[in-house]
This record gives C-alpha cells, structure tokens and sequence, in this order.
C-alpha cells in the first residue's frame, strides 16, 4: 500500500505508514467513521520517531569480523521478536563490500514450498528506496544539461496537475517533496499481470496541489514517478531501461531490476513476501517504478551504496560536487524559512545524521521492508531489507540496526548552537507551539480526507514548564529541547522540530524531512460530535416513524381516540424528510462498507460502487428541503414547543451531515484516494 512504499522513518498520522486507525467509536458511529480508515490502510504506514539514544562507552573498529559479531548476535532476535521471515544486512567501508550477511528464510515452507534460506545473493523488493535510483538518474540529465532543477515541470511534460497556487513546480520540488501535492496512492500499488505502465499511471489520476510550491514539506510517491516520468521523456529511454544502462550497470548491480514481474532469469532467487514469519507467501505486487519499483540483492545493494561513496565499478554515475548537492539540502531559508534550520531533504536523500556524523540514505517497504544509509564523510554504508512486515512492519529491526551501528562504529554528540533561547523564551515559544496536529501527508480532495479527523490520527504537542516539548505520538513520547529560537531537538537523540510560526499561530511545524505537522482544523474537531450527534438523531427519527404508526394503530383498535389524535399522520413533507433522513442512513452503512473492504483490499470497491454510494448519499441528504418546507409548516401553525423542536432537529442533522459530505470531500467526483 503506499503507506509502504513510502514508509520513511517518521511516517506520521497514519497508523505508522497502517491499519489502527478507527477510532473508538460505539454503534453506528464507529460504521461512519470506517470510511476514514481506507487512507490508513491504503495510504501512508504512521511515521514512526527515532528512539531515544544513549551513547556508547566505547568505539569498536569497523571491521569484518567485528560486524559480522554484532549482525550475528542482534538480527536473529530481531527477526524473532518481530515475527519476520528473513533479512540480509550489508555493510561497506573504504571502497568495499565489508559484510553482507543473510538471516532466516526468503521461503519459509508456509505454502509447502521447500525452505530456502536468505543469502546474500537472494533478491528483496526495496520500495522507496528505489527513489534514490531516480534521483541519481534526474541528476544524470542535469548533469548534462538536459534537465534543469528550477524550470516549471511544464518544460519537459504535458502531464496536467491540478494547480491551485501560483510559481513553478520544478524538478528539485519534486525531489525535495515540496511540490505542494495531497496524497495520492490509486495506481501505485497492484497485484495485477505487468508489465508496469508508468504513463498510465502518471497521467490517470494527478494529485492537487494544495499546498504552495516550496513551502509545506509532504512525502509524495507521485512526485518522484513523475520525476521518474520526465526522466524517460527527455532521455527518449523507457524509464526501467534508462535506470538499467545508466545506473545499474555502470554500477555493477547485474543482480538488479526495474522490470515488472521480475526477468526470468532473476525470478528464481526472488524471496517471498509475507505479512508475518508463519503466513502465506503474498502475491509480487507491480509498484510505480520510480517511486518503488527496485529489486536487488544484498551484494548489489553494497555496490550501490559504494557507487553513492563514488567508488562504481564502472566509472562514476556522478560528479562529486553533484553527489555533495545531493546530500546537501535542496531548499534554503527563503523558501522554506525556519523549517530549513532542522533536518530537510536533499535530492532525494533524507538527512538521517547522528551522533554529529552527516548520514543520507532512504528507507521504504510494501509487504518487504528496506533501508539504506550512507556515511558520505566516514566512507560507510549499511543496507537492511526484510520479507515482511511483521509485528510493526519491521521498524523496531531497523531503527535499531541503524542507530546500533552508528553507536557502536560512530559515536559522538550533536553540535551545539550557541544560540539557546533564555528559559522564559523557551517557554513562551513552548506555550505556543503546544496543540493538535496531523500530517501533511495526507489525502484532502477525495473522501479519504476524512480519516485526518479521526483522533488516532492527530499528533498532540505538550509544553513543558522548563521550555521543552513533548511529542505524543501514538504510544511514543519524545522530549524535545530548544537549541535556537523555533527549533527544537530530541532530548539524546538527534531528530529535529521547527516550528513555523505567523501572526502569533502554529502554521506548520518541520518534523521528519519531507513531512510536515499541520494544526487540526475546526472542521476536523467539530467532525465526530457532530456527525454522532447528527447520526443519532436520525436514527431516531427512522425509527420513531414506524413506532408511531404502530401506536396511532393500536389506539384506533383500542378506540382510544386521545391517544391517536395526539399521534396524527404525518404530513408528504415530514414523511419526506424521514425518507431522507433512512437513505442517509443506508448511505453512512455503504460508506461504512466500502471502507471495510477497500482496507482488505484497496481494489475492491470501484469507481462506480463509489459514485453509487455518493448519489445514495445526495438523494438522501435532499431531505433537508421537505424537512424545511416542514418546520416552517409546524412553526406557522404554532403547534406547540415539542413538535416544533421535533420539526427543526430533522433538517438540522441532515445539514450537519450535508456539511460533513462537503467538508470532506464525501460527494468529490473525483473518487481517487
């Protein structure tokens, strides 16, 4: 899902780039509120934070044998604490290959299949850490002068976007992940027959823009296939074959491929995929080729890392001052302001650095799970992959693989600033970045924006009284330190929060590179009081209809006149209103249910069913003008303070319904998530 191929480390507001996301909702409501889970289980993995870090006693020499120590005594347990089949770690120093070790199996013997294990040789998917790949093959056409990083995307395709802000989306927003797109995730992700077709893919269903370019950090697998995409209209190369002869090759990876399904001469040491250590093995998923679609093996991985340190076997991919700008940031302080003073993006590498050492690399996983970083001053690299996803979709095995290394190979302490605010300034600063937050990655035209009002999605931000902040995410908590005005840093740790601050307001704070933490909106709180309010109320119109025939009924048997006349007939208009009112009922249960199955499977439910479900919707929400015609026909009659109540709630809930449909997107022709 494209919570998996774009699960870099951080991935926040989405159930961890997954499927917790429903809120704890009883009845009916808990049915309505469904729909917004789609985009947790379809969208991004929750981003997850950095674990707190404490700082070694001692160096170890980086060597072969004292690697292939570490590795032995740390990923067998890891695999078995997170319920994952198999891994293969790569390490490299000095221009070479130092380790690259296989665990566990890439066939566990689940689907009767025999056992194979993991060796270096065995091929794992690396989701977005095939990013990188696109970066350096965009890089490759700048360095050219085929491409340039800072002309309108217009130059180079006729792909149409959305647009709802004026100024350039170019390619180094696109790297960056600064273009300014929602979420969008329709086509990246199928189980379909390939080969992949990147066209179709881009051009079928283009995000928004919704936010300014070069403003709003938001991870974006459609910025880079679209990069992905330029890259193959310029070069005049399909995109795979380009990455091939250009990339792979001059790298020394033959063990590699874009190709979807995979080359037969290479499907025989493919590893399964599975969800956990004992299920079955998952179907090869077709990935968006840019953004996800690399298979390689843990050899090949290590000859690409050293091919990044510049060391290629077959001559360099790329100057050393292009590499130096890769890893370097790629927007400054008058675009992106103070959220350029944390940790950002670079041409397509994250800013992992740690322990005062600069790190790069990316990390990504669908059903495998993946992660690169590159030590470009130190001369090291470490690659991890995992079949599977396991208790927490590999997270804990990697981040601790990570920061294990750089501890054990690579300690030190952050820099300091010198520029720390007085404690009173802290504080004030604190009192005010203190809120609710969600992430900018997010769907916000399409029905999906819904779940971003769901509490389990929200970020809640703490002030403490020394001046700190406390991070809340999910189970997670993180303490952060003012080390300059607006920037904080994890306390022990080395991630980052810059907070953006007009007219004395939160507008974005910089979290992760490449993501960005938005203040909840008054639509997005108001969304579940008054949506349970305006569901309960309806039920209780639909079901007080037939309750009152039957009374009026039993009376008239019993000739209890007082009774029934106390309960007349209900008016067309009433009558009207009440069949709104269950058709909007019917409609929350297929939203509901539509949701249900598109979290089992995001194809499940099509455009069609979609649009049927959003006429369902419109038809019953019409109620409102019968309810209207009818409270004003009770209202002139003066027919007492409890039937003119009853009169009102009925067009008001289905208002608060209607504002609900159009705040979220609900009745959007545009149906893609």
């Amino acid at each position: 899902m494209l919570d998996s191929v774009g699960s870099v480390r951080g991935a926040r507001g989405s159930g961890g780039r997954g499927p917790a996301l429903l809120a704890r909702l009883s009845g009916l409501m808990t049915v309505l509120l469904m729909t917004a889970a789609v985009l947790g289980g379809c969208s991004s993995a929750p981003l997850r934070p950095s674990p707190q870090v404490s700082q070694p006693e001692e160096r170890h020499e980086l060597t072969e044998d004292d690697v292939t120590a570490w590795l032995d005594g740390k990923i067998p347990d890891a695999l078995n604490r997170g319920d994952l089949p198999g891994a293969v770690v790569t390490v490299v120093h000095n221009g070479r290959i130092l380790v690259t070790r296989g665990y566990g199996y890439a066939a566990t013997g689940a689907d009767g299949e025999p056992q194979r294990p993991v060796d270096s040789d065995t091929l794992f998917r690396i989701a977005s850490v095939s990013k990188l790949a696109t970066s350096i093959a965009v890089m490759q056409l700048v360095e050219r002068g085929e491409l340039d990083l800072d002309v309108d995307i217009s130059t180079y395709t006729d792909v149409k976007i959305p647009r709802r802000y004026p100024g350039d989306i170019t390619l180094r927003n696109l790297l960056t992940h600064t273009a300014g797109f929602e979420e969008r995730g329709a086509n990246l992700v199928t189980s379909e027959p390939g080969p992949f077709d990147l066209e179709k893919s881009i051009r079928q269903d283009p995000p928004v823009q919704v936010f300014a370019p070069g403003t709003t950090p938001s991870y974006s697998n459609y910025g880079i296939s679209l990069a992905g995409y330029i890259v193959e209209r310029v070069s005049g190369e399909v995109f795979e074959d380009y990455v091939r002869k250009h990339v792979l090759e001059p790298a020394g990876m033959d063990s590699s491929t874009f190709d979807q399904p995979l080359p037969e001469r290479l499907a025989g040491r493919m590893a399964n995929g599975y969800k956990t250590r004992g299920g079955q093995a998952q179907p090869f998923e077709l990935i968006d080729s840019p953004a996800g679609g690399m298979t390689t093996s843990g050899t090949d991985a290590g000859r690409f890392m050293l091919a990044m340190l510049n060391h290629s076997q077959g001559g360099a991919l790329l100057k050393e001052s292009t590499w130096q700008q890769m890893f370097s940031p790629g927007l400054g302080a008058d675009q992106l302001g103070v959220l350029a003073e944390g940790k950002q993006m670079g041409l397509g590498f994250f800013d992992e650095s740690r322990n005062g050492h600069h790190i790069v690399g990316h990390e990504g996983g669908t059903v495998f799970q993946a992660e690169l970083e590159i030590y470009p001053n130190d001369g090291s690299g470490v690659f991890v992959a995992v079949n599977g996803k396991g208790k927490d979709e590999a997270a804990a095995l990697k981040d601790d693989l990570m920061s294990g290394f750089s501890d054990r190979y690579y300690p030190g302490s952050e820099p300091g600033t010198g520029g720390e605010p007085p404690a009173d300034e802290s504080r004030q600063h604190a009192q005010v970045a203190a809120g609710t937050y969600t992430s900018s990655r997010a769907p916000m035209t399409s029905f999906a924006s819904i779940r971003e009002a769901l509490p389990s999605e929200w970020n809640s931000i703490d002030a403490l009284e020394n001046g700190h902040l406390l991070l809340r995410l999910g189970e997670s908590v993180i303490e952060y330190e003012e080390i300059k005005p607006w920037v904080w840093r994890q306390v022990g740790g080395s991630q980052t929060l810059t907070v953006q601050v007009e007219d004395g307001k939160v507008v974005r704070i910089g979290d992760i590179p490449a993501f960005s933490l938005l203040p909840i909106t008054a639509a997005q709180r108001a969304l579940i009081p008054v949506a349970l309010g305006a569901t309960v109320i309806l039920m209780l119109f639909v079901l007080a209809w037939p309750l009152g025939a039957v009374r009026r009924l039993t009376a008239r048997r019993a000739d209890n006149v007082g009774i029934a006349d106390a309960h007349p007939r209900l008016s067309w208009w009433a009558r009207s209103a009440r069949i709104g009112a269950g058709l909007t009922l019917a409609a929350i249960s297929a939203w509901a249910g539509a949701a249900v199955s598109l979290m089992a499977d995001r194809t499940s439910v099509g455009p069609l069913a979609l649009h049927g479900i959003q006429i369902l919707t419109l038809v019953g929400l019409l109620g409102i003008i019968p309810g209207i015609v009818e409270s004003v026909r009770v209202l002139r009659a003066r027919s007492g303070v409890q039937r003119i109540i009853t009169a009102l709630l009925l067009p008001i809930a289905l208002a608060a319904v209607a504002w609900m449909a159009l705040a979220f997107n609900l009745l959007n022709p545009d149906v893609g998530f």
